[in-house]
């Protein structure tokens, strides 16, 4: 802090400190999520905040909400840091031991983890249903394929001239013509 300026209490300290926290938390553990485990995220960011209370408790506080922001950013990044460094001098054995640890205590009775691969059959039959559409989409009309088509990729219906209404209708019945020339039969693509 500057000499001519008003130091804040500790309270008001405490209280930027707090709302800086609750501003932050989901964008640092966001931003950290690659380099650590949640988790870890959170102990980071739990050290840091203890690190900036005793600073303000020993009277070398903050000198408006900003300062303190940028402090505990920081300050996490600074922790983020030093347990990359700390993970770094680990074998690859114990840091896998460490990953695996934190699934196991995950995985308790009622929460397995589900399988995300697809059965043989599923795939199967999305595969066939997959070649079925070139078929049906002959069907439809020029306009029908180019609104579904625009839909599939993203682009914004303006970008053809039209409006979302319209496109959006295009797309309605282009999917009606193709479930029914199909027979997909319970299909809602």
């Amino acid at each position: 802090m500057c000499s001519g300026e008003r130091s804040a209490s500790t309270a008001e300290q405490y209280r930027w400190i707090a709302e800086a926290v609750a501003r932050k938390r989901a964008g640092l553990i966001l931003a950290y999520r690659t380099k650590l485990r949640e988790e870890e995220v959170e102990e980071c960011i739990s050290q840091a905040v203890v690190e900036l209370l005793a600073r303000a408790r020993r009277g070398a506080g903050f000198a408006s909400p900003l300062h303190a922001s940028r402090a505990l950013e920081q300050k996490v990044r600074s922790r983020v840091i030093d347990r990359l460094r700390a993970f770094s001098g680990r074998s690859p054995l114990l840091a896998e031991l460490a990953r695996s640890r934190s699934r196991d205590q995950t995985d308790r009775v009622g929460e397995r983890l589900a399988d995300p691969r697809l059965g043989v059959e599923e795939l199967v039959c999305l595969r066939q249903l997959l070649g079925l559409i070139p078929e049906a989409a002959r069907e439809l009309t020029v306009s029908q394929r180019t609104a579904l088509a625009l839909e599939v990729a993203g682009v914004p219906a303006a970008a053809w001239g039209w409006s979302p209404g319209k496109r959006r209708k295009l797309c309605a019945r282009g999917r009606i013509k193709l479930r029914a020339s199909a027979a997909l039969e319970g299909w809602d693509g």
